[in-house]
This record gives C-alpha cells, structure tokens and sequence, in this order.
C-alpha cells in the first residue's frame, strides 16, 4: 500500500498556478511530460534541469517519439522554456498561449511515418495501404488487412528526432570515430538513424545511462586498441559491460576512496 509522505520529498507549487492550470485545457501527453518537468524541477528545489526524453518516457511510459513532439507543442504554447538541453517551467500564466483547435491533436495523433490514419468507420486498410474508403464502406479489399509482421516493419521506420538523447549521443560517437580516423566520411543521415536503433536499444533497454554512455565513448577514443574496434554503436553496446566495470565502476571507488581519505582527515 502507498503511503506518501511529505518529509520525504515535495514539488513547491503556488496555489495560483495551480488555479491556472485548472482552467488550461491539456492533453492527457502534455499533463503528464509537465508533470515530469514540476518533479525534476521544483521537486529539487530548482528552476530548469536537463530532462532527457528518455527519462521522461520512463517516468510516463509515453514513447519517447511522442515525448519530443509534446515537449514543442508545449514550448509553443509558453507552459515550458527550453534553454539549450534544460527545460523549465514558464510560471508567468499570462504568458501561456492557446493553440489553434485542431493543432495540438494533429501532433499529437501523428502516426510512425508510412502509416496511414483511417478516416472513421473504416477498421481495416486496404493491401495496398494507401487507399482511404468513405465512412461505412467495405469491400473485400478491406479483408487483406495488414500482417504483425509487416505492422512491426512499418513503426521500425519511424526516425529518430535529432534533438532527442539517443540522436545526440549517436553523433556525438559517430564524429569522435571519425576524429581518430580522418579517412572514414561523414555516415549519411539514413545510417546515422540505422545507428540511433542499437544507442535506443542500449539506453531503453539496457537501461544505460546518458551521462555515463558518454564518459565510456571519451574513454573508448583514447584506447588505443578499442579506438579500433568500436566503429559503431552496435559494437559499444556489445561490450558496454565491460568498459562500465572500467570506466564507471573504478572511478566510482576512486571518488570513494578519495571521500574516506577526507573523512578520516578531519578525525582527530
């Protein structure tokens, strides 16, 4: 059973912004993303932090796809200010903006590119997918429905936002490669989206961490042998145990030994 305590930890809110809220019209995405922005915000007692969509999609368990689009619709609408990679709440309701109807639900609602929106009434789409039915009319063409396995297909196509975690962690390895070795070109922005799979894979499922993924890439460059034979993110999250135990794991005693030495200084 929940038994939440105030000591334990509480977002500051004024009663007057939350009056202001009360009377905002927010989709079910945009209340849960501020929500997350209140909680690393206020719930630390700080102005802005660096949200990663990442995170938010772990605290919500929205896609981290829709993640990025909620996050301009509210930036347009002035409840959220970006600066640089930090988000922060706008405080000064007079300044919250209302969208023009059909804008936040057109975002909202837009499906993994190569799907198509059904107009209402039709439940099937059509062999060749691109054939939209009138309301109510079904033919046999509707019977040949998509399979799961073409379903799966279609939403692995989805692209990657360029200013999403995963994006900036893909180029941030893809350039440090080719700084160590000046004749590899620049990859191409259909790799560089094949590459952001395997830096997902790592930090949703592996459950790496952004900060640190990026300490083990500075790591990993300055190796002479693994400088050589991680040219991909696919290879880095096949040994990325490996380079945490020593990376992470070692500077982590380090620091540790380093405050026990300050600890027992101070004993007399």
């Amino acid at each position: 059973m929940a038994n939440p305590q105030k000591e334990n930890g509480h977002i500051d809110l004024a009663n007057e912004i939350a009056e202001a809220l009360a009377k905002t019209h927010l989709s079910s995405y945009e209340s849960q993303v501020l929500w997350v922005i209140f909680r690393k915000t206020y719930g630390w007692h700080k102005k802005e932090d660096w949200i990663t969509n990442t995170q938010i999609s772990e605290m919500t368990g929205i896609a981290e796809t829709h993640i990025s689009r909620t996050i301009k619709i509210l930036i347009q609408k002035n409840l959220i200010i970006k600066n640089g990679k930090k988000l922060a709440f706008q405080k000064d309701y007079d300044q919250w903006k209302k969208l023009p109807i059909g804008v936040t639900s057109h975002n909202i609602r837009k499906l993994p590119i190569g799907v198509i929106k059904l107009p209402k009434g039709v439940k099937e789409i059509t062999k060749g997918g691109k054939k939209k039915l009138p309301i109510g009319v079904y033919t046999k063409e509707t019977k040949e429905t998509l399979t799961k396995e073409t379903i799966q297909k279609t939403l692995s196509q989805a692209s990657f936002d360029k200013e999403a975690v995963v994006y900036q962690l893909t180029i941030y390895l893809e350039g440090k490669i080719r700084e160590n070795n000046k004749s590899i070109r620049k990859r191409k922005e259909k790799q560089l989206q094949s590459w952001c799979k395997d830096m997902d894979y790592l930090t949703r499922i592996d459950k790496a961490k952004p900060n640190e993924i990026k300490k083990i890439i500075d790591w990993v460059v300055e190796d002479k042998f693994w400088a050589k034979n991680i040219l991909c993110p696919a290879s880095l999250r096949k040994h990325y145990p490996r380079f945490y135990k020593e990376v992470i794991d070692r500077g982590k005693s380090l620091e540790e030994k380093i405050a026990t030495d300050h600890r027992l200084d101070g004993v007399d």
